[in-house]
């Protein structure tokens, strides 16, 4: 209630009550005072987070707006951040409208990612598309229709190139992140740039294009049908179980609206899963086949995205490049991810072993999506990041011991330290035992001249065993 304390408020009760007029006005003052002053102290709080707004050229005549994001409080330099829109139409801040969350609200993870860094100490910019604006809209479609991941590769470099030049970054901690289509662009940046020391890739792709599409079109939407919709496992599909099971998934990997349609108060299968119209949809017979036309389409020069296609297919496997790469790298992976599924992260993590890459780590989250939000694997779920994954990513990024020369540099001091030791404490050991000798020379020629030999072997035997304590107690002490 306005903020104002529970006591204050019993306090005006208890002396309202007894209809004193000059007790009530000194409370209802009293009030007036503390709610008043609410609103200045909140006006003092301190925005950790400076934001410059800055318009780049990306050539051709072309320009996009980015945003660059520090800390409020503190003097640079600042270890910096790019962060690369992913793919489709997206913004700066991977702008996910309220319809389409989890949560009926907007959802940003860029601009979540930045400010969490940021206010950390990190230097993030991030930056629209080509051809888009804020929240996911379209600018200029021509601009964007034409772009490919090489175009998108170009424009990624120039933004970092702001970066890095900006008077207050560090140039010696330069990290971009991908998220999906994304993540095989900043990979290829590493592969170009020797100052980029830190790659983060979220939703990973490993393999060739072609191949990433055929798992998602084919392979796991009929794990699915077979998985939540044959009920009864017969290999068909009725009606019945279409709607039941779809239910939950109007978001998720085939939307209800892609296999079936309201037909008067009736719903039917669209006419392509049932084509003989018996009422069923054949998994393997009438579902697959179609499924397998569709990825087909992808490599056909009519298909209106087959440049783009092309431009993928071209860059080939991930994964046969990634362990070639001189920078640290973070791969972030949901296991409830279908649009780019677990198993690209974990071809990724086998290539890097497999290239004794020196230093990578991989973080598999149960339950998560493609874009770590809640979800039982076969829903889209969009919405905010979970925040242990950002807490994640920003340990990775200010591990002190983030690179293995590092560790080998570490590793090759202490050898010699420990060598040096041992030396010295030989060397030590080595003169006390010629001391030692000396003594028992001494020791026996003055027996010797006194005739005194029965009294040899309990000396001898004293001085061996001062010798052994002698050179243990040295060593202990070393």
């Amino acid at each position: 209630m306005l903020g104002i304390p529970n006591t204050v408020l019993e306090m005006s009760y208890n002396m309202l009550s007894q209809d004193n007029m000059k007790r009530r006005n000194t409370i209802l003052l009293l009030i007036i005072i503390i709610t008043t002053q609410i609103p200045r102290a909140n006006a003092g709080i301190i925005n950790p987070i400076r934001r410059t707004e800055i318009t780049i050229d990306l050539g051709g005549g072309i320009n996009t707006d980015t945003q660059i994001t520090y800390p409020s409080i503190g003097d640079g330099p600042y270890p910096i951040v790019l962060l690369v829109p992913g793919g489709g139409l997206t913004d700066m801040d991977e702008y996910i409208p309220a319809g389409a969350t989890e949560t009926g609200e907007p959802a940003a993870p860029m601009k979540q990612m930045a400010e969490y860094l940021s206010e950390r100490g990190f230097m993030v910019l991030r930056y629209n598309k080509r051809g888009t604006t804020r929240n996911a809209t379209m600018a200029d479609y021509s601009v964007y229709s034409k772009a490919t991941v090489e175009t998108f590769k170009a424009d990624a470099e120039t933004a970092l190139d702001v970066l890095k030049n900006h008077p207050d970054a560090d140039q010696s901690d330069v990290t971009v992140i991908g998220h999906s289509e994304s993540s095989l662009i900043v990979a290829r940046m590493a592969e170009d740039d020797p100052s980029i020391t830190k790659v983060v890739m979220l939703g990973g792709a490993a393999r060739d294009y072609l191949d990433i599409k055929y798992t998602q079109l084919v392979e796991l939407r009929i794990e699915f049908v077979k998985s939540v919709l044959d009920m009864d496992d017969d290999g068909l599909v009725s009606i019945t179980e279409a709607i039941d099971g779809m239910a939950p998934y109007e978001r998720g990997i085939l939307p209800k609206s892609s296999i079936l349609m309201g037909t008067g108060n009736e719903t039917q299968w669209i006419p392509t899963w049932d084509p003989d119209s018996d009422g069923y949809m054949n998994i393997t017979g009438e579902f697959q086949p179609v499924l397998e036309r569709l990825h087909s389409i992808l490599s056909n020069p009519s298909y209106p995205g087959y440049n783009q296609t092309q431009a993928h297919v071209s860059w080939g496997a991930t994964m046969d490049k990634i362990g070639s790469l001189e920078s640290s790298i973070l791969i972030l992976q949901g296991e409830g991810d279908w649009q780019t599924p677990p198993i690209e992260a974990i071809l990724l993590e086998q290539a890097l072993c497999d290239a004794d890459h020196r230093d990578h780590t991989l973080y598999m989250y149960h339950g998560l999506s493609h874009f770590f939000y809640p979800t039982d694997g076969w829903q889209s779920a969009m919405g905010p990041i979970e925040p242990y994954v950002l807490r994640d990513l920003y340990l990775w990024l200010v591990s002190p011991m983030r690179t293995m020369d590092q560790v080998v540099e570490a590793t090759e001091v202490n050898t010699g330290a420990i060598q040096s030791l041992e030396e010295k404490v030989d060397s030590e050991i080595e003169s006390v035992n010629q001391s030692l000798v000396d003594s028992i020379s001494e020791i026996e020629d003055e027996l010797n001249k006194k005739g005194g030999t029965d009294y040899m072997i309990p000396v001898m035997t004293v001085i061996l065993v001062l010798i052994i304590v002698t050179a243990r107690k040295r060593r202990e002490n070393q």
